[in-house]
């Protein structure tokens, strides 16, 4: 699951690849149809405790979710420091 844009296709993907349907992940969530699809579309602002909710449901890495990358995926750069000589 890469190149995907955004939260809400990232979180169709998800759910396209366990084969669920917005009802059923809505289901899953217990939240409202109208939320998920609401979320998904990115036409509401995805709450943090549904983000780690759909994560545990669908088995996909918060960072994933948030960011597109995966986790450790992304490394930061240091310049040595006087310590290291």
């Amino acid at each position: 699951m890469t190149d995907v844009v955004g939260i809400g296709a990232r979180m169709a993907a998800a759910r396209a690849k366990k084969q669920a349907s917005q009802v059923k992940a809505a289901a899953m969530l217990e939240i409202s149809d109208k939320s998920y699809k609401n979320y998904e579309a990115e036409k509401r602002e995805l709450p943090l405790a549904v983000a780690v909710g759909f994560c545990e449901a669908f088995e996909v890495e918060l960072e994933w979710l948030v960011y597109g990358t995966q986790a450790n995926a992304c490394l930061l750069y240091t310049s040595p420091s006087p310590r290291d000589r």
